[in-house]
């Protein structure tokens, strides 16, 4: 159903207008951002997603985190011993999801910082003094 309607609005007023407003996405776009993001990523990581569409990358601090291939509450940050502890969610809007992994992946590895500042954080994790709830 979905999909008729989304070719019936696609017909009467062009893909490119709904493709703008974040109503359709890309596929070329998409296919670029992706290989790009492939590019970026180490061997390792380019296995991990090439196996789970999860990658992780280890910050500046030493602390671990793994992005995984969604749109939102995609950035998952990992204990010692490689659990969840919280999920965070910071990234551009209107771009294509593999894009948004990319910004992700190097802010992490070059804005820590900045990235735990921005990101706001998902629902059901647990409260850390690091990384403060938001109401």
């Amino acid at each position: 159903m979905l999909r008729y309607v989304r070719g019936r609005l696609e017909r009467l007023h062009g893909t490119g207008r709904f493709a703008q407003m974040g109503l359709v996405e890309d596929r070329r776009a998409r296919q670029r951002s992706l290989d790009l993001l492939t590019r970026c990523l180490t061997p390792a990581q380019r296995a991990d997603f090439d196996r789970s569409n999860t990658f992780k990358v280890r910050a500046a601090s030493g602390r671990e985190y793994r992005i995984t291939y969604a749109p939102t509450a995609n950035v998952e940050v990992l204990t010692e011993r490689g659990l969840v502890e919280r999920r965070l969610c910071a990234g551009p809007v209107g771009v294509p999801i593999p894009a948004i992994l990319l910004a992700q992946k190097l802010m992490l590895e070059t804005r820590e910082s900045e990235f735990l500042r921005i990101a706001a954080r998902g629902s059901g994790t647990t409260e850390t003094p690091q990384f403060p709830q938001f109401g």
